[in-house]
């Protein structure tokens, strides 16, 4: 006797997983250790060492609210996983440049106490002001430069920090992107499983009322997606592969491939 309908399982992905212990994590984060190790090496050349000693509890103050300046940075451009984009090699070596330019601010406070008379008084304060403030100076524009091609070109700290912000960006994105196409992938045969790419649409454009603070913005993008895709004369494949990713964007990881499968199974169990 049968159970009834069985769902399938979503097919074993070829794409290698990304990360791994022993040798391979330690390879995935070297660039991360090296950027320490020379930040580390750095300071004490160039830093007294009273001055890093008698304020290390300011110092690391001001390092974790500059760092949580670049946590905000991260997660705002990665809505589907914000917390992987953030522990990611170079997510955490961004993190770390801007909790080391929050330290030297505040070390400079300290030492020029004549000229920040307003803060250096008080440790908290030159902390709190280090760790934030030292986010605006490094982002001002000394002058604004027009190119050859009419762009605008800014000299100054901005420069370099969107220099190393889209360096930083592009690596984690390279991540990210592999990751989610195996986590796609891996869940495409459920996704054809539902059926028609407009009644998969809605199977899954259905599924987003669980979510109970997603936007109706988003939502309402999503369907606007799907009325779009489906006017292109497109393969179903390449449809379907639109419909993953955009829907991976919303739900993220974790809920992806839950979702579909309870998709399916619900689809499965109606048809029977």
């Amino acid at each position: 006797m049968e159970d009834g309908p069985k769902v399938p399982q979503p097919a074993t992905s070829a794409l290698p997983a990304s990360g791994g212990g022993g040798w391979q994590g330690f390879k995935d984060y070297s660039p991360l250790i090296g950027f320490v190790v020379v930040t580390a090496g750095l300071y004490a050349l160039l830093i007294p060492l009273n001055l890093l000693t008698e304020n290390w509890r300011p110092a690391s103050f001001a390092f974790l609210c500059g760092g949580l300046v670049g946590v905000a940075e991260i997660a705002s451009r990665y809505r589907d996983e914000p917390i992987h984009a953030i522990r990611s090699p170079y997510g955490l070596i961004y993190i770390t440049l801007n909790g080391a330019i929050s330290v030297l601010s505040l070390l400079l406070i300290f030492h020029y106490s004549d000229m920040f008379r307003a803060v250096s008084g008080d440790k908290l304060l030159a902390a709190i002001a280090a760790g934030f403030g030292s986010t605006a100076v490094m982002r001002t524009r000394l002058a604004v430069l027009k190119g050859p091609d009419g762009k605008e070109v800014s000299i100054g700290p901005d420069l370099v920090i969107n220099q190393l912000l889209q360096i930083f960006d592009q690596r984690i994105d390279r991540l990210r992107a592999k990751k989610r196409q195996a986590t796609v992938i891996n869940n495409l045969s459920l996704i054809r499983k539902l059926g028609s790419f407009r009644t998969a649409a809605n199977y899954l454009l259905a599924s987003l009322l669980a979510f109970q603070n997603m936007s109706a913005t988003n939502k309402t993008d999503f369907g606007t997606m799907i009325a779009e895709y489906e006017k292109l004369p497109l393969p179903d494949d390449i449809k379907y592969l639109a419909l993953g990713f955009v829907f991976l964007t919303l739900v993220g990881e974790t809920q992806f491939a839950d979702v579909v499968e309870n998709a399916a199974r619900l689809q499965l169990t109606s048809s029977s």
